[in-house]
């Protein structure tokens, strides 16, 4: 199994995909933000528990589970686009930090996961 994992994800690190459906989903995002409340509605929070299930036995299909982040996941964030929310605020909606948050999500996904191994905890159960 390992062995066909791996070529799964060599195959998709070659063919990138993965990695455009992304960016078109991240340009959507982008594009329809202003259009959005800043503040997610009810229903869009309620969908989140989509996302509450077991750990699959087996791996996924990386482009379903994009269309699925971004369908269920995407209603439910706060909009910090266009200078409307004025909570915390990270930076992330300058275009050049986008650009460098993107270049440097490798190293938060190998933390994240490594951090997931060693203490078996999700981040959303340590709040």
């Amino acid at each position: 199994m390992a062995n066909n994992l791996q070529e799964k994800m060599f195959r998709e690190m070659e063919q990138k995909r993965i990695f455009e459906q992304a960016k078109d989903y991240a340009f959507d995002y982008v594009d329809k933000a202003l259009e959005r409340k800043v503040f997610p509605v009810d229903d869009a929070i309620k969908d989140l528990n989509l996302f509450v299930e077991k750990l699959p036995e087996a791996t996924g299909d990386a482009a379903e589970i994009l269309k699925q982040l971004h369908r269920q996941g995407s209603p439910a964030t706060i909009s910090q686009i266009g200078g409307r929310y004025f909570g915390l605020v990270n930076g992330c909606v300058i275009p050049a930090a986008l650009v460098i948050r993107f270049l440097g999500s490798k190293h938060s996904l190998v933390f994240n996961f490594t951090h997931r191994i060693e203490t078996g905890r999700s981040f959303r159960s340590m709040a």
